[in-house]
């Protein structure tokens, strides 16, 4: 990973940034390679079989409702929206997290709006309340307009986010009021709207972030500010990226309950990484939850040291970094990286007949 010319002191924020988007697209990769978004249904005799295979993909939807697979026609419609939108937004966080190590502030807030802001609300509301987006989105587009829906449904807005919070995989770690006000809300001082906005366009009117009289947004911005809003940006946008990975994830859990988002371990390997990029930016104590949390699996697994053949623990911060940035623990009595958490961290347990189950003759897939 290439931190560019960050301060020292926000690499482990884009440490997280970057791992948190890794897991996004872990989801679209490993879905697509174990058909995640795929629908499986069953065809009752060969009539149905050379049917569907005489449709254009466009008429296989209206087909499957015309012969009672309404339900299995939701479920293609909602996992090819769900791929679709992880695709986009991958693109889009990927290139602000790059453009933020390389100091392109403009440009980094400006990507943040679509995924942020649009694409997430839409991965909320399939989560908090799947067939009434639907029923939105076969009604047209202004039915799921964000800018639309923010004038006429905002108190609805913030009940869907609400809603999707409780669902997220990570509810436990964001705040649903400070993850709608870091997206939606104007008039309070840490918004990513106030920021995005003045990105985007170079003059605002707005009177919580009126453009200053003989200024353009972004256009001159002195190192001090340009550090400002670094650390503006680190703070913020892992805040928005650890529940857009719970809001997935759930979604996803809710598919397959069996599906690994980007390891076992993954989790803790998260929170180590924000106990320590916290850690490099505040200057209050931090606790070290970290540490324990790796202790106890690794009593748990009651793993040796290969070289020395000592019990493995960690002791340190230093050493919470070489788990959160590659899953190796370093023996405090003669120093050897051991790796074997990282291969923990890679097994899946699959269910042995869960194959057995499906029968690819009588089966079609969407």
């Amino acid at each position: 990973m290439n931190f560019f010319s960050l301060p020292r002191r926000l690499w482990w924020s884009h440490h997280l940034a970057f791992l948190l988007h890794d897991q996004l697209l872990h989801f679209l990769v490993q879905g697509d390679e174990e058909e995640l978004f795929l629908t499986r249904f069953h065809l009752d005799n060969d009539a149905e079989q050379a049917e569907i295979e005489s449709l254009d993909d466009g008429d296989t939807i209206e087909w499957m409702r015309r012969t009672g697979r309404s339900e299995e026609a939701d479920q293609v419609i909602e996992r090819t929206i769900v791929r679709g939108l992880l695709s986009e937004l991958c693109q889009f966080l990927f290139e602000s997290i790059e453009s933020a190590a390389k100091g392109k502030v403009s440009v980094a807030f400006a990507l943040l709006r679509k995924p942020f802001r649009d694409q997430l609300f839409i991965l909320e509301w399939i989560l908090a309340d799947r067939d009434g987006f639907l029923r939105g989105f076969a009604n047209g587009p202004e039915s799921i307009d964000v800018v639309a829906l923010l004038k006429t449904r905002k108190e609805w807005m913030k009940q869907i986010v609400e809603t999707a919070m409780a669902q997220s995989s990570y509810s436990e770690f964001v705040d649903s009021q400070l993850v709608w006000e870091l997206r939606f809300a104007k008039d309070v001082n840490w918004t990513l709207e106030r920021y995005w906005n003045k990105a985007i366009h170079l003059i605002t009117t707005n009177k919580h972030y009126r453009t200053e009289p003989e200024n353009l947004n972004f256009v001159f911005v002195t190192d001090c500010e340009r550090s400002d809003l670094l650390d503006q940006y680190y703070l913020l946008v892992p805040t928005v990226l650890v529940h857009l990975c719970g809001v997935v994830r759930a979604i996803v859990e809710r598919w397959n309950p069996n599906f690994v988002g980007f390891g076992r371990l993954f989790d803790m390997r998260m929170v180590a990484n924000l106990e320590l990029a916290v850690r490099e930016t505040c200057n209050e104590p931090v606790d070290t939850f970290g540490v324990a949390a790796v202790n106890d699996i690794l009593n748990e697994l009651a793993i040796e040291c290969n070289e020395c053949h000592q019990r493995l623990h960690i002791a340190s911060t230093h050493d919470l970094e070489h788990f959160a940035k590659d899953l190796f623990v370093r023996c405090i009595h003669c120093g050897v990286f051991d790796e074997r958490l990282a291969e923990v961290d890679e097994t899946v347990d699959l269910d042995p007949g869960e194959d057995e189950e499906c029968d690819e003759s009588s089966d079609d897939h969407c």
